[in-house]
């Protein structure tokens, strides 16, 4: 079953979130360039993954987790990566820790 658009959650970290699309849903282009196909393919093979997360583009990506994880404005859309993956969320604060 699909949650609607708008529906809200507690993250992994404890913090609020609301699902503001779908994948394939308006999407834009987060890395620089394009990748052939074997090679994207042997980089996804990688213990890693290390070089799939390279392109500049992806600085715009927080990591979900780490000591040096950032807190957030209300409202705020981010990028939130885990691993490979990459969800576009849009940050609800409920406490002051967020």
């Amino acid at each position: 079953m699909r949650l609607p658009i708008g529906s809200t959650d507690v993250s992994a970290s404890g913090g609020s979130v609301e699902l503001i699309g779908r994948r394939g849903d308006g999407w834009q282009r987060i890395a620089a360039h394009g990748m052939p196909l074997a090679e994207a393919v042997a980089v996804l093979g990688e213990a890693e993954q290390g070089p799939a997360h390279d392109d500049p583009a992806f600085e715009a990506a927080v990591l979900s987790a780490g000591d040096d994880v950032p807190r957030f404005a209300p409202g705020q859309e981010i990028l939130w990566r885990y691993g490979r993956h990459i969800e576009a969320v849009r940050v609800v604060r409920d406490d002051d820790e967020g």
